[in-house]
């Protein structure tokens, strides 16, 4: 209640009015959603922002009006999340998501799909890294976060349909593993890297937590940060967003100068809806 303006008059013999703002930690309701694996999946829902949650949730049986309970002293809960003011609600103005692992299980667990295909008609950047030896994510993910010439689904081709006007983009990290992007060791993350369960990289040692991997992701989210801080919500067009600084820097084979990334079939280190057609009209003359 500290955090909600009109909430300003109960108790009001010992409340003081001046605490909703003294007691806010954001300046506005703007918000990157991010996550690693399952929870890069997850991201992809709550991306979507409420108004869309709640009508994907209509259509699946699954309602979304959440309401939140402070139960530390007395108990308090807020109203119904569909009765807060857009301004007290998060606005998604990105998604990162460090290889996501999607658990489609038919009746228990449907999986990301709805919310997937609403993000690629969303004029959102939206960024999907995944690691060459990231078994979680290309193999055991339903469907795989990313593949290579293949006809079958993917998180990637929800996301980026052919011909559509997605702004997502996808980064694939030579040497990448599942857990690399960690700061600390963890240990279900130590053995989905494990030679024993993933042979997708034999002869290759990827790259453990709090090492290169690590590091370059804490760049990706500083600059992805730093792009969203300057842009306006709602401003901007896809065309900016691929030639933004912050795209200009991912689409190297070393963004940092020490994590390298695999090129794509269009030749960029990047991929995006139309990459390659793009790539071939440029290489005929055309702007």
């Amino acid at each position: 209640m500290f955090y909600r303006e009109d909430e300003c008059g109960r108790n009001q013999l010992f409340f003081d009015c001046s605490l909703p703002g003294k007691s806010r930690f954001m300046t506005s309701n703007k918000v990157i959603f991010a996550g690693h694996s399952v929870g890069g999946a997850h991201a992809q829902a709550a991306a979507c922002g409420f108004d869309e949650l709640k009508k994907i949730g209509g259509k699946t049986g699954k309602p979304f009006n959440p309401i939140i309970y402070d139960r530390e002293f007395l108990p308090v809960s807020s109203e119904p999340l569909s009765e807060w003011e857009p301004a007290h609600r998060a606005s998604p103005v990105g998604l990162l998501q460090l290889s996501p692992v999607d658990q489609y299980f038919p009746l228990v667990a449907p999986g990301m799909q709805p919310y997937r295909e609403a993000l690629s008609v969303k004029p959102m950047p939206i960024v999907m890294a995944v690691g060459e030896c990231d078994c979680p994510s290309l193999l055991s993910s339903t469907p795989p976060a990313w593949q290579e010439n293949t006809d079958k689904p993917t998180q990637f081709k929800q996301l980026a349909p052919a011909g559509g006007n997605s702004w997502a983009v996808a980064a694939r990290i030579a040497k990448g593993s599942h857990c690399g992007y960690l700061t600390e060791p963890d240990t279900l993350c130590q053995v989905s890297d494990s030679e024993k369960e993933c042979n997708l990289c034999p002869g290759i040692a990827p790259y453990p937590p709090d090492g290169d991997e690590s590091a370059f992701t804490t760049e990706l989210f500083r600059r992805f940060i730093a792009l969203n801080s300057k842009r306006n919500e709602g401003k901007g067009s896809r065309n900016e967003w691929l030639t933004s600084p912050f795209i200009s820097w991912l689409n190297k084979q070393s963004p940092d100068g020490t994590v390298k990334l695999l090129p794509f079939r269009s030749g960029q280190y990047i991929d995006y809806a139309g990459a390659e057609t793009m790539q071939k009209a440029q290489g005929a003359g055309i702007p």
